[in-house]
């Protein structure tokens, strides 16, 4: 649909009508141009929320969408981000997590569809080795440079 600023009164907007708020897409098409959209006009007509996001919008669709409509909501987010998560999954005020490239490998192993994630988490793998690696080469060399200066105090 595209950004639309204030967060909670967009999502306030859709429990009322989503054309009040989203009138036309990202393109500029009206939504009824879209067939899957001629008969959505607010959360009553929504069976399910996924948020795909590297922000906190996660949990402005549980408070203002799925908690006081009904509606499940599955969450796709950064690693870093799925921990912030986890409460409201436990609590099943979140349906689904996807956290990271982890979590999507895992998701590609359990439809058993290897694809880009799986691909991904090697060479993911290669970077955290080589970074590890430049952690103690730089340990290495702090430690030998306080070992080398004092051996010249002595």
């Amino acid at each position: 649909m595209g950004y639309r600023a204030g967060n909670e009164a967009v999502l306030l907007g859709i429990g009322s009508e989503i054309r009040g708020v989203f009138s036309q897409d990202f393109y500029g098409y009206a939504l009824d141009e879209h067939p899957m959209m001629r008969t959505v006009h607010n959360y009553d007509d929504m069976d399910l929320i996924s948020t795909i996001s590297g922000t906190n919008w996660p949990e402005f669709w549980v408070a203002f969408a799925g908690t006081p409509y009904h509606i499940p909501v599955i969450v796709g987010c950064t690693a870093v981000s799925a921990s912030q998560y986890y409460a409201f999954l436990q609590t099943n005020q979140m349906a689904g997590l996807l956290g990271g490239l982890k979590g999507a490998a895992e998701y590609e192993r359990l439809i058993d569809r290897r694809s880009l994630a799986i691909n991904g988490m090697a060479a993911q793998l290669v970077v955290h080795l080589f970074l590890v690696g430049l952690i103690v080469l730089g340990n290495a060399a702090y430690f030998i440079d306080l070992w080398r200066k004092k051996r010249r105090r002595q």
